[in-house]
C-alpha cells in the first residue's frame, strides 16, 4: 500500500513505512542530533557519467537513510552507543543539469505552485531558478554582495556530514574533499557546531534557547512532547506532506520521497544586538533583572525559553516551553506581534484576524490558515568566539562578525512555506496589524531604510506602546535552493 502523506503520528516501526524510511534521507523528519557538522559545497567539473558514478558510490557509503537514523537513535537510548557518521547529499537545479538532465525536463518535473491569497499570487519561488533569482521576492541583499562562494549560481551540490566527535568528523571531511576534487571544485566548506547554555540546552549566538516549536511527525516524538509539557494548547503534530514530495526522478511505485531545502548563511552581529537590546530596555524604563524583558520582547522568549506571552519574567518550568498559544494575548501587549517567534509561528493569529474560511481533515479549523506554512528547521550555529554565550561575556567580548547561523529548513513547497513565511510574515511591516514592523531577527530589508520600526509595550499586558527600531543585526551572506533526493534515485545513477 502506498504511503499516505496526509497522515501524522507515524509509527516508524510499522511495516507500511519501511520502504519510505529506507529510501528517505535522514535529518528531514527528525533532526540527526549531532553536535558538529561540515557542509561541502561543490561545482562539478567532470562529464555527467563520471559525476553520476561518483555520486552513486558516495550515496552508498555515506548517505544516512531515515530508517537507520531512527534505529541508531533507539539503540542510543537503550545501550548508550552513539550513531555512526551522519551524511546527506543535496542537489540544486544546476546540479541536476550536471547529471545530464535538461533544464526543460527539470522544470517539468519539479512542479511548484505559487502562494495565493484570495485568488492573488503573492509569492512565487522556483527551485529551477535558484535563490539569487528570488532576491527581490525575499528582499535579500543583492547577490553580488554575497560571499564569493555563493555568487554566480555555481553551487550544484552540497554534502553534509555530522558527528559528535569533531576530530573524527574533520578527518572524514578531509577524505571526502580530496575524493570530491576528482570530479568537482570545492567552492567552500562551512563548519557548524551546537552552542549550549549551562543547562546543556541548544542556543544560538544571541544566547536564546533554540530549536523549539518544531513540527513533529513520529508518534514517539509526540508522546515525549506530551510527557514533557503537554500538547493540549499547542499540538505540534504535522502530516508527512508538510515536508515530503514524491522524488521526481525516482520510481513512483517505490515510496521514494524527497524534500526542498533552503540553505542560507546568516551572520549575526552579537555585540550590536546586545547594545540595541540594552537601549530598548532603557527606552522602556526597565532596570536590574527586568532588563531581560527587552530581549524577550525582541525574540518572543526569554533566554531560558520561557514564552513572553506566558510570563513577564523568565524562569518558568520547562514544561510550558512549547505548549502555548497567543489566544490570551490577541492585542500583542504581552508578546508584541513583531517578536521573532510570533512572526514566524503565529499560533492562531491568522485565524483570529482573518476568520476561519475553510476546514480541513488534516488540521484543526483554527490552524488552517497558518499550519500549512510551517517549515522544518535543521540549522546549526557557526563561528568561533572569544567567550562562549554560556560564560556570560561582557558586551565588548561579543563578536560583531564571523559568527551566525547556517540556516537550513525542509518543506514540500518553497513558495508556500519558506517563501510565504519570509515575505508575508517576517518581512512585512503590517503583519497581523498595521505598523507592526519587520521581524527584528529574521526580517530582510534589502539594505533599504524603513521608516516603520517596531512598537513595544511599555508595560507587560498594558496597551501603551512606544516605537523603537530593532533590525540589521542578522545579515544574509548567501544561500541556495536545494533538493534532498531519495536514496533510490542516488543509488540508481
Amino acid at each position: 500500500m502506498p504511503v499516505d502523506l496526509t497522515k501524522t503520528r507515524i509509527d516508524h516501526r510499522a511495516d507500511q513505512y519501511r520502504n519510505m524510511l529506507q529510501n528517505l534521507q535522514g535529518n528531514i523528519l527528525k533532526g540527526h542530533g549531532r553536535n558538529f557538522s561540515v557542509h561541502i559545497f561543490l561545482q562539478f567539473t567532470s562529464d555527467p557519467q563520471s559525476v553520476r558514478t561518483w555520486v552513486r558510490v558516495f550515496a552508498e557509503h555515506y548517505v544516512t537513510p531515515t530508517q537507520r537514523q531512527l534505529k541508531e537513535a533507539d539503540e542510543f537510548r537503550t545501550y548508550g552507543v552513539p550513531g555512526r557518521l551522519f551524511g546527506n547529499f543535496f542537489l540544486s537545479a544546476k546540479g541536476y543539469e550536471a547529471l545530464g538532465y535538461t533544464r526543460e525536463d527539470i522544470t517539468c518535473r519539479f512542479v511548484e505552485t505559487p502562494a495565493v491569497i484570495d485568488g492573488h499570487e503573492v509569492v512565487n519561488l522556483k527551485f529551477v531558478d535558484g535563490m539569487a533569482a528570488a532576491q527581490h521576492e525575499l528582499n535579500d541583499p543583492a547577490p553580488e554582495t554575497w560571499e564569493a562562494a555563493y555568487q554566480g549560481q555555481r553551487i550544484e551540490a552540497v554534502i553534509s556530514l555530522a558527528d559528535n566527535d569533531e576530530t573524527f568528523l574533520l578527518r572524514q571531511a578531509r577524505q571526502l574533499i580530496d575524493a570530491a576534487q576528482t570530479i568537482a571544485t570545492v567552492l567552500t566548506v562551512e563548519r557548524g557546531r551546537v552552542l549550549r547554555n549551562n543547562r546543556a540546552e541548544s542556543i544560538e549566538h544571541f544566547g536564546y534557547v533554540d530549536g523549539r516549536s518544531q513540527p513533529l511527525f513520529f508518534q514517539t516524538d509526540l508522546e515525549s512532547e506530551e510527557k514533557a509539557g503537554g500538547i493540549h494548547k499547542w499540538d505540534p503534530s504535522a502530516p508527512l506532506d508538510l515536508v515530503l514530495v514524491a522524488d521526481p526522478y525516482a520510481d513512483p511505485h517505490e515510496d521514494c520521497f524527497g524534500s526542498y531545502l533552503v540553505f542560507r548563511k546568516l551572520e549575526q552581529n552579537v555585540r550590536g544586538f546586545k547594545e540595541r537590546e540594552e537601549q530598548l530596555a532603557h527606552r522602556l524604563g526597565l532596570k536590574g533583572s527586568a532588563m531581560q524583558r527587552a530581549g524577550a520582547l525582541i525574540m518572543g522568549r526569554f533566554r531560558d525559553g520561557t514564552p513572553l506571552t506566558s510570563s513577564a519574567f523568565g524562569g518558568m518550568s520547562e514544561g510550558v516551553l512549547n505548549n502555548f498559544t497567543y489566544a490570551d494575548d490577541a492585542d500583542g501587549t504581552k508578546c508584541p506581534f513583531s517578536a521573532h517567534i510570533r512572526k514566524v509561528n503565529p499560533r492562531g493569529d491568522m485565524a483570529r484576524i482573518h476568520g476561519v474560511r475553510e476546514t480541513s481533515d488534516r488540521y484543526p479549523p483554527l490552524h488552517d490558515l497558518e499550519m500549512q506554512r510551517r517549515i522544518v528547521r535543521r540549522g546549526i550555529s557557526y563561528g568561533e568566539r572569544q567567550v562562549e554565550p554560556k560564560d556570560d561575556p561582557r558586551t565588548e567580548q561579543m563578536p560583531t562578525r564571523g559568527v551566525g547561523l547556517l540556516f537550513m529548513c525542509f518543506q514540500s513547497s518553497l513558495a508556500n512555506q519558506f517563501g510565504f513565511l519570509q515575505k508575508m510574515w517576517a518581512n512585512s511591516p503590517d503583519f497581523v496589524s498595521k505598523h507592526t514592523g519587520i521581524d527584528p531577527v529574521a526580517g530582510q530589508h534589502g539594505g533599504h531604510p524603513c521608516s516603520i520600526g517596531q512598537r513595544w509595550p511599555l508595560e507587560w499586558g498594558k496597551p501603551q506602546m512606544t516605537p523603537f527600531d530593532v533590525r540589521g543585526f542578522v545579515t544574509m551572506k548567501g544561500g541556495e535552493f536545494l533538493f534532498a533526493p531519495s536514496l533510490q534515485f542516488l543509488k540508481s545513477l
